[in-house]
């Protein structure tokens, strides 16, 4: 799928993370362009809210990821952050992307589409 710019008109877009802070500014810069975003943001039910995605907008034709931590706001400092600190951040977030990407490639593999 290439897109161009003024060829975004109805284009499909799950955004997780779509409700809330980063993803939901994400979210609405994708509509001013054209694309019609759609916040998903439950993890356990990631298959099921991308299905009603594809039910509602016909398509299903791209994932992005923006789902920020809720502890994404606290600070510490770089050199102070120990490993049981960055597995819990780290593995978290990956765990979470590799969901919603399998949860995609279910829908892709029926309709098209690609993980961003």
């Amino acid at each position: 799928m290439s897109v161009h710019p003024g060829q975004t008109a109805d284009l499909v877009i799950a955004v997780v993370g779509g409700g809330r802070g980063p993803g939901r500014a994400l979210a609405d810069a994708l509509a001013e362009i054209g694309i019609v975003p759609a916040a998903v943001d439950d993890e356990a039910a990631a298959l099921s809210e991308l299905g009603a995605v594809r039910a509602e907008f016909g398509r299903l034709d791209a994932l992005v990821f923006a789902a920020v931590p809720d502890n994404a706001g606290s600070v510490t400092p770089f050199v102070e952050t120990d490993d049981a600190a960055w597995r819990s951040r780290c593995e978290a977030l990956v765990h979470a992307a590799a969901s919603w990407a399998t949860a995609a490639h279910a829908e892709f593999w029926v309709s098209g589409g690609r993980l961003l």
